[in-house]
């Protein structure tokens, strides 16, 4: 798995970098490869109270990749405690089903109501067994003989 990052760079012109190579920069961005299988940092970034910016991560998950959900977290910590973290799963695979975390509502995954779920809501599953056993009832258009109302 190869992970990249672009960030500010007036916020991180002045870190200290672990597990990251600076790649790239432009006059507004820095662009960092992040080494596999190791948590990055970068120390000492000049975030003020009053920053409110974004940073983009950008992972490439390998052809050769094992079938199955991958959990991604990111976090952000000021003095070494955590001030916030994001954690998404990445399905890795073909996968027939799709669930709502938010509805707990599962779709065929070529269901137009599939389509229109954020990607943060979505959950991968290889069988409707699985999906209800997690308390995920049928979609009432795609899946109308698991939907209980």
């Amino acid at each position: 798995m190869a992970a990249k990052l672009r960030i500010l760079k007036r916020l991180s012109s002045t870190a200290k970098s672990e597990n990251a190579t600076l790649v790239t920069e432009s006059s507004l961005y820095q662009h960092f490869e992040l080494v596999p299988g190791k948590q990055a940092f970068l120390r000492g970034m000049n975030l003020k109270p009053s920053d409110n910016c974004q940073a983009y991560l950008e992972i490439t998950i390998p052809d050769n990749a094992l079938d199955g959900n991958y959990r991604l977290s990111i976090a952000q910590l000021v003095d070494g405690k955590e001030m916030g973290r994001v954690t998404r799963m990445l399905a890795v695979g073909d996968y027939p089903f799709m669930g709502n975390r938010r509805t707990l509502e599962l779709h065929v995954s070529g269901c137009e109501w599939a389509a229109k779920t954020s990607g943060r809501n979505k959950v991968a599953y290889d069988s409707i067994e699985r999906a209800l056993k997690h308390g995920y009832n049928g979609c009432a258009y795609c899946l109308p003989e698991y939907n209980t109302g």
